[in-house]
């Protein structure tokens, strides 16, 4: 991903790391945040296991549960992008209809 500082300075972006469990998901975005924020910008990272934790631990991890879950890391993503922040998500799910809204409705989104 090429990173323009002046552009991430002036407008939020969405950076989103889906893979299978244990695929390295998590490793992946801490790096990617800290060399980031080394290079000054202001980076929010989002992290499946972190934010599930975060709501509480009632969702389970069936279908329904788990698109509730990206619904929160998609809502929380496009509130602080919108806000000019560099987010980076870390999330197991990866469904074709949520990933295609987030192409859609996520400013400066990479995947």
């Amino acid at each position: 991903m090429p990173v323009d500082d002046e552009s991430l300075a002036q407008n939020g972006r969405v950076v989103w790391i889906t893979g299978l469990s244990g695929a390295g998901k998590t490793t992946l975005s801490d790096q990617l945040v800290a060399a980031l924020r080394l290079r000054g910008h202001h980076v929010v990272a989002l992290d499946g296991d972190a934010v599930r934790a975060a709501f509480g631990q009632k969702l389970g991890y069936d279908i329904t549960a788990r698109r509730t879950q990206i619904g929160r890391l998609q809502s929380l993503a496009l509130f602080l992008s919108r806000q000019g922040c560099l987010v980076v998500v870390s999330a197991l799910y990866s469904d074709h209809d949520l990933l295609a809204w987030n192409r859609a409705h996520l400013p400066n989104y990479t995947e």
